[in-house]
């Protein structure tokens, strides 16, 4: 599985100048996205949990924490994830008795 690369962090570093003009294409684009109003509106409440950081953020214990917390107010919380890493190409309700890492993806499990 691909892994952050070192000079990632690091703004002094050559491949960081040269990602740069492509950041702020990705980050402008993405900006006029988020900012359309939503086509789709939940019945539910709905949290999304994520950002432009691929790995090491954070974002499995933010998502984690989340759910313990509204599990203590009387929630019924459930996770969707595309299942990046997972073999199986459709929509799948994750079952621990039957589903693996290889199939969902090691997130979803």
């Amino acid at each position: 599985m691909p892994e952050t690369p070192p000079f990632w962090f690091n703004d002094g570093a050559w491949q960081s100048k040269l990602l740069a003009p492509l950041s702020y294409i990705y980050g402008t684009i993405s900006a006029r996205l988020m900012a359309r109003p939503p086509q789709y509106g939940s019945r539910i409440t709905v949290f999304c949990v994520g950002n432009l950081i691929a790995g090491g953020a954070g974002k499995t214990p933010t998502a984690i924490a989340l759910c313990d917390l509204a599990k203590k107010n009387g929630f019924t919380p459930a996770f969707l994830t595309r299942g990046y890493g997972g073999g199986l190409q459709k929509a799948t309700w994750v079952d621990l008795d039957i589903h693996n890492a290889h199939d969902v993806g090691d997130e979803a499990i």
